[in-house]
């Protein structure tokens, strides 16, 4: 039988991590466990932008932090909790705390765990599409969840106020947890959505920059590459982007618009239902791109 593992991780600085807190919940939502793992993060505490009032308050004394064992201590016992079988992890924003862990292995020299977890931002924001982008404490505000006793930044009850979300949706909606899960595929954070999204931040703010240098490039024919390609490098599908103006072609991350679809022959499920409905679109390799722009892709 699946346990769910709801968690929050806070940092010192934004980068190194202070505080690892969890629920356990079986798909009735009742708490199996809860706990707060303090971590002392080596580094001194940033916690606001100006070195003024804080931004946040932890729930806990810099002291106390720094009496905790570091994380090279409890990696082991991180470990464990994160990859026990039948476990799904789902957090709040989660692809930040993943990043904090992929850090904090990085730093320590550990063995880079292999993750995936819900984002409940997300699953909230497709049940309210006003709010696309919510805080936690703004969640428990438009859900009408009663945090009494439970305090904002405090692992532990940031992760308990993560599970109270969820149970509220499935509340409003008349679905188990397993059901709610089985439809929010899209919600779904691990290393290569994390890459995606990152890739699709950088390569946005250059087509913003080759769009006011190309301002005719509004009618272009546009490329789009499948989501099936594991996005390695930001920079180098950047320099592709901007080959692709250079050679009278436009790019979308939008399937809808696109005239020329790119892949390694590979396509997700709503590329392939768009290629039936839209047979006039250009199917094409790397190599049959290269040629199209004149241009050598291996190195892209």
């Amino acid at each position: 039988m699946e346990e769910y593992l709801f968690f929050d991780i806070e940092c010192a600085d934004g980068h190194n991590m202070c505080s690892f807190g969890y629920v356990i919940t079986a798909e009735d939502f009742g708490i199996k466990e809860k706990r707060d793992i303090l971590v002392n993060p080596e580094c001194k505490f940033k916690l606001s932008r100006a070195n003024s009032v804080p931004d946040i308050n932890l729930a806990y004394s810099e002291a106390e932090f720094f009496a905790a064992p570091a994380f090279s201590e409890i990696y082991g016992e991180l470990s464990g909790l994160l990859t026990a079988p039948s476990r799904v992890l789902l957090g709040h924003s989660v692809a930040a705390d993943l990043g904090y862990i992929d850090t904090a292995c990085a730093r320590y020299n550990k063995k880079r765990l292999k993750l995936q977890a819900f984002d409940t931002q997300k699953i909230y924001a497709e049940s309210d599409e006003e709010h696309r982008i919510r805080s936690l404490s703004g969640i428990m505000e438009d859900l009408g969840v009663n945090v009494a006793g439970l305090s904002e930044h405090k692992s532990c009850d940031d992760a308990e106020m993560t599970m109270l979300t969820v149970k509220e949706i499935c509340r409003k909606y008349g679905v188990t947890l397993p059901e709610l899960l089985q439809n929010a595929g899209d919600c779904v954070v691990n290393r290569r959505t994390i890459a995606a999204a990152h890739l699709r931040s950088v390569v946005n703010k250059a087509l913003k920059n080759l769009r006011k240098k190309y301002p005719d490039s509004s009618g272009r024919k546009k490329i789009y590459i499948s989501e099936t390609v594991n996005p390695k490098n930001a920079d180098a599908r950047v320099e592709l982007v901007k080959a692709v103006y250079r050679r009278g072609w436009g790019y979308t991350f939008n399937l809808s618009e696109c005239d020329c679809i790119v892949s390694d022959g590979r396509y997700s499920a709503a590329e392939k239902e768009f290629l039936k409905s839209s047979p006039q679109v250009e199917r094409a390799s790397f190599a049959e791109l290269g040629s199209k722009l004149k241009i050598c892709v291996k190195s892209f």
